[in-house]
């Protein structure tokens, strides 16, 4: 206001204005007592005087031509005073075709009293509707016209304000000013359309009340002046000024915010602030004006004010989303804009706080602050942070589509107030608590579990992002982190991820690895991502406080003991590209293999673990390819857990299972089964394995008593298998048949053609049976005749034993079997379901069979007596249903009959076995 008032071309203005006045009172001072009758009856004309007025006014050495259309004097009885009326005056600059001042209506009011004493300035001028174009220089100045120079503003104020001249001049009223101010550079008009003034004068004090209004604004306001003299000349002016604008809609701000002052803040402010209602805005100013200087020297002693607003649009950054419906107050002085948000809305993410502040408008460079307290959808705040220019998405290579929750925490901005940013010209970080939180598939489209139940502190700023807390996947509580790198060429790593938990029997058994430990199972697994899709996994397990129970292989592991695992290995595009290390070790459990992946097939290529601890078992391992893609394993030392491998040939012949062919050897000085109870010596084995089952094998052995050779071979369209040993029961304990045979010898020769079952025949010697279920139910049918009360509670004896069977992996059948005791012999035929536990077979029992071998030896008794299975003393038997509560029945009528004639009773009473 101070530069509208006191700078450049107003100085011609006001001498004009000066001449003009002392022209025209002093006509009236002449003339005032002629006509005073005539003014007591009306305005007297006096458009005579005009063109001589014009002409003095409109010389050429001014730089101004003015005309007056029309003046007129009359008298106001009420202040006992002269009022001179000038309607339609314009001043118009030379060279210009329009008007820099029109002034329709301009009244002067003189104080008789006043005029008696010689005083021709005007105690109290009144200008209606005048219009005022003026011009802004480069440097802010402002100009009646293009061309005028700079003028000293002093001169003005000592012309217009010397008690000795203008001391009578009390009062000006401007009534529906309106001014254009036109910028020289930009060729940019900035108008007012209506301003009303009421100066009061007051000595060295002056007063300027102003009411404005501009569209649907109102602006209220006064101006005050203080004259700092010295020796009647005016050594500066302090001005205050206090403002108040209300009801506007914030797009009208710019009418009331020149572009000339700070014009970097508010170009941001309008470009990115919109469509609000402001119901208040003020404005307080103290300036200092010096004269001492030939430029006068403006200083800001004090700036400030305050707009509360309603419903406004803020974009604070790039094409990120706007914030709606803003409501807050913004408090501005001449070095500061500082905007507090008290809500808002971010899509569907309510902005409960926030501050925007542009600090430095007294300098050349400015700043700006941005921060928003923001509560909402997960989903909404990863997507602010995945706009532009951030592009958080693209910069961790994953889609954050997936993600559900609620977020609540801050998002701030700053950045220099400059035309044309990149992102390293912005420092942004962003910290959230994100609550509920579910991951979709967050390990791959492979994996079948969510991560849920999430809590995280999520922070991000230009350079880094880090995710840290709690959730659960596959209901397992995990401790995560992650975090992300974001410099292009980061030294260390792209990536971070840290997962921890402590996993219970029950959380293995839901990822598939259930049934080996029980007791927590601590792990800690760190990724990172050097290079986008190449990632370096290490993972712990700490198994100090686990009990690991591995099929076949005893004492692994109890829990109080120390206990590690460690696996180092590369990723690359998600898939295992390199396993770099592998360490076990424990109480009873130790190994460092060495594993090379193929790097065509990302399989094993080759596995050499020198030395194997695990429970019993203690040996060396090597794996490996050859040329024709074929493994080879290899296993040596001094001893060898045989039960995981004999569970392994158990669920192999029961289901399908596939598995990678490979060769093998073996040469073991111990190998332990039934459950590390018994042992073998010296076993020396080689063999293949195919994709669901043994190709071939040779394997030799001795137990402590007797030996045991294996021989399973496969030609073209068949297969051949031997199971030899001089110790049966060891031998059956061995493959895990049963443990009811004791001693003797076991000769099993079987082959198999094709898609047919294998055939072949059993034979066994001088071994003992004790508690076999179906042998003692084929014995408990001879109860009449004493031999379970004989032989209860001991081993049954047997000379030999002999069948033709055929097998078809599930189906035993039994043909002419027969076995032979000092006690008792019997006969078998029937089959045997493995798969449902069932039974159907049937043969002869002979009760004291050493006197039905004795008699059957005896030529033509023998034949007489029914030959094999016959005798004196026998009697027809049948068992079927389940194997270990069989349904039985026997002939009684056969226990007396020769064998040859036994088959010819018909009828056979059924009855229930004990």
């Amino acid at each position: 206001m101070g530069r509208i008032i006191f700078y450049g071309g107003y100085t011609r203005l006001f001498r004009l204005f000066s001449w003009t006045m002392a022209i025209l009172l002093g006509v009236v001072a002449v003339i005032s007592m002629v006509f005073a009758i005539t003014l007591s009856n009306g305005p007297l004309s006096l458009d005579f005087a005009v063109p001589h007025i014009e002409e003095v006014l409109s010389n050429k050495a001014k730089p101004y031509h003015i005309k007056v259309e029309h003046a007129e004097l009359s008298w106001d009885e009420g202040s006992s005073s002269l009022i001179i009326k000038a309607k339609d005056l314009h001043v118009q600059g030379l060279g210009t075709d329009y008007d820099s001042v029109k002034l329709p209506n301009l009244e002067f009011k003189y104080n008789l009293l006043s005029l008696f004493r010689m005083r021709i300035i005007p105690s109290e001028i009144t200008v209606l509707e005048p219009h005022l174009h003026l011009y802004q220089g480069v440097q802010g100045n402002l100009y009646f016209s293009r061309n005028t120079g700079d003028q000293d503003a002093k001169q003005i104020l000592d012309l217009v304000l010397a008690d000795s001249f203008f001391k009578s001049l009390k009062n000006v009223n401007v009534k529906n000013l309106n001014v254009d101010v036109q910028n020289l550079s930009t060729g940019e008009v900035w108008s007012i359309p209506s301003i009303d003034l009421r100066l009061e004068r007051e000595s060295r004090h002056i007063t300027c009340d102003f009411d404005l209004v501009m569209g649907d604004a109102k602006l209220k306001g006064t101006v005050a002046a203080d004259l700092l003299k010295k020796e009647q000349a005016i050594e500066g002016v302090l001005f205050s000024i206090t403002a108040r604008l209300v009801d506007f809609n914030f797009d009208t701000l710019d009418k009331f915010w020149p572009r000339s002052f700070a014009h970097l803040p508010r170009d941001w402010i309008m470009e990115n602030l919109s469509k609000g209602l402001v119901t208040s805005a003020t404005l307080e100013a103290d300036w200092d004006v010096n004269f001492e200087q030939t430029a006068p020297k403006v200083a800001i002693k004090k700036m400030g004010g305050e707009i509360h607003f309603h419903g406004l649009d803020v974009r604070y950054f790039g094409q990120m989303p706007v914030v709606n419906k803003v409501s807050g107050v913004a408090r501005y002085t001449d070095k500061i804009f500082d905007i507090k948000v008290l809500g808002g809305h971010l899509e569907n993410i309510n902005v409960q706080s926030g501050r925007v502040y542009i600090d430095g408008l007294d300098v050349k460079d400015q700043t700006i602050q941005i921060d928003l307290d923001v509560k909402g959808s997960i989903n909404t705040a990863l997507k602010i942070l995945d706009a532009e220019p951030l592009f958080i998405s693209k910069k961790l290579g994953v889609k954050l589509q997936k993600v559900e929750g609620s977020a609540e925490g801050q998002l701030h901005f700053d950045f220099p107030l400059e035309t044309s940013l990149t992102l390293d010209d912005v420092n942004f970080r962003s910290k959230n608590t994100l609550k509920n939180v579910s991951i979709k598939q967050p390990l791959g489209a492979a994996a079948a579990h969510d991560l849920k139940n999430g809590q995280f502190n999520l922070e991000v700023d230009r350079n880094k992002m880090t995710v840290k807390g709690k959730a659960q996947y596959a209901s397992i509580p995990v401790q995560a982190q992650w975090e992300q790198n974001f410099n292009e060429d980061p030294k260390d790593w792209k990536s971070k991820y840290q997962i921890s938990a402590d996993l219970l029997p029950e959380n293995l058994t839901l990822l598939g690895y259930g049934g080996y430990t029980q007791g927590p199972l601590p792990l800690k697994a760190t990724v990172l991502e050097k290079t986008p899709g190449s990632s370096q996994l290490t993972a712990e397990f700490d198994f100090t406080r686990t009990l690991i129970t591995l099929p076949g292989f005893l004492g692994v592991h109890v829990p109080g003991h120390p206990g590690k695992a460690l696996i180092e290995a590369e990723i690359k595009d998600g898939k295992l590209a390199q396993i770099k290390d592998v360490k076990v070790t424990g109480q009873n459990i130790k190994l460092h293999p060495k594993i090379v992946l193929d790097q065509k097939t990302k399989g094993i290529k080759s596995i050499d673990c020198p030395n194997l601890v695990m429970g019993r078992t203690n040996l060396s391992l090597k794996l490996s390819k050859d040329k024709n893609h074929q493994y080879h394993l290899a296993l040596n030392g001094e001893s060898l857990d045989l039960e995981s491998i004999i569970d392994y040939v158990k669920l192999s012949q029961s289901e399908v299972r596939k598995t990678t062919p490979f060769h093998f050897t073996g040469n073991i000085k111990n190998v332990w089964y039934q459950q590390g109870k018994m042992s073998i010596k010296n076993l020396q084995a080689k063999g293949s394995v195919g994709s669901e089952f043994l190709n071939g094998l040779e394997a030799n052995a001795q137990f402590a008593k007797g030996d045991i050779s294996i021989s399973h071979k496969k030609r073209s369209g068949s297969e051949e298998l031997s199971f030899i040993s001089s110790n049966a029961g060891e031998a059956l304990q061995l493959v895990g048949l049963t443990p009811s045979v004791r001693d003797g010898s076991i000769e099993l020769l079987m082959t198999k053609t094709q898609q047919k079952p294998w055939v072949g025949k059993l034979k066994m010697k001088n071994f003992h049976v004790n508690n076999a279920p179906v042998v003692t139910h084929i014995l408990s049918l001879a109860s009449p005749f004493g031999i379970i009360d004989a032989v209860r509670g001991k081993p049954m004896a047997f000379s030999k034993f002999s069948t033709d069977l055929s097998y078809d992996g599930n189906k035993i059948i039994l043909t002419e079997g027969s076995a032979e005791g000092m006690s008792i012999g019997f006969t078998v035929s029937g089959e045997i379901d493995r798969g449902q536990e069932t039974l159907n077979i049937q043969g002869t029992i002979l009760p004291y069979n050493a006197i039905n071998i004795f008699l059957s030896k005896i030529p033509l008794v023998g034949t007489l007596l029914g030959g094999k299975g016959g005798g004196i003393l026998g009697l027809n038997y049948g068992l079927s249903g389940s194997i270990d509560e069989p349904t039985s029945y026997v002939n009684p009528l056969s226990v007396l009959t020769p064998g040859i004639l036994r088959s010819v009773f018909p009828d056979a009473v059924k009855s229930s076995s004990d």
